[in-house]
């Protein structure tokens, strides 16, 4: 993971872009929208209502926020760990 970034967001709704490495995104506490980019990432919504969206490597969810408000929206590879979280997962074509 040393070749990415490792962003904390604030209590604010945020949108995060992921860089080309290996980034662990947080989203903090607002209504969040995590862009994974490229590189396996690891991305942790944080409170609040966030939508997820993997990016072009291997990435990894584990959703904390609103237990009926997380959106996770799938393009490759996207490993919910705690899918009960979720509210619904879309494959993007």
């Amino acid at each position: 993971m040393a070749d990415g970034i490792k962003w904390t967001g604030t209590d604010n709704s945020d949108r995060y872009v992921g860089s080309g490495g290996n980034d662990i995104l947080d989203g903090g506490k607002g209504d969040d929208e995590i862009l994974a980019g490229a590189g396996e990432d690891v991305i942790e919504g944080g409170r609040g209502n966030d939508v997820i969206y993997g990016g072009e490597g291997n990435d990894v969810t584990a959703p904390t926020g609103n237990r009926f408000m997380v959106k996770v929206v799938m393009t490759r590879s996207l490993v919910v760990v705690r899918y009960m979280a979720v509210m619904a997962m879309i494959p993007l074509r």
